[in-house]
């Protein structure tokens, strides 16, 4: 029996209303030009956000990064955080950060999933729960801190998490 792999409306709208806070708060970081992190609170999603220039794989760079994610054990293995991150990554999302960051994964099947679409574990990551990012093809953080408003360079297209 194969399993239907389309996420259902409840997580497709649960994805969405996280990329919309994502992305205002990613906007606010980038006009105070301040780390900062804050939780979003949804129905069955508990995660943890923070925007910085801090991060070692990344330094300098203005760094997305999804931490301390909690899922509802009736939302686990539906799609969501393939669908967050994919929402992330697509050129219509807005996401202006040069990376994405996924901290200590401690789910293997994440991991994985992470790694096939074209993230790379961090050099000095745990072993047991390993940090992931992802930076922009062709990202080019001067122009962002510049302001210019070139066109953002692509993200890899991610694949759905089985």
């Amino acid at each position: 029996m194969q399993r239907n792999l389309t996420p259902s409306p409840d997580v497709s709208d649960l994805a969405a209303r996280y990329v919309t806070w994502a992305l205002e708060f990613e906007r606010t970081c980038m006009e105070s030009g301040r780390q900062a992190s804050r939780y979003f609170f949804g129905e069955g999603l508990s995660l943890y956000t923070r925007w910085a220039r801090t991060k070692l794989a990344t330094q300098g760079r203005p760094t997305f990064v999804l931490a301390n994610i909690e899922v509802a054990p009736e939302l686990r293995g539906r799609g969501l955080f393939s669908l967050i991150c994919g929402r992330l990554m697509s050129e219509e999302s807005g996401l202006k950060s040069d990376a994405l960051y996924v901290e200590l994964v401690g789910e293997p099947r994440l991991a994985a999933w992470l790694t096939r679409n074209g993230f790379s574990k961090c050099p000095h990551s745990d072993d047991i729960a390993p940090s992931f990012y992802l930076l922009r093809t062709g990202s080019a953080s001067s122009e962002l801190v510049e302001d210019k408003l070139a066109e953002l360079p692509s993200w890899t297209q991610p694949q759905t998490l089985r």
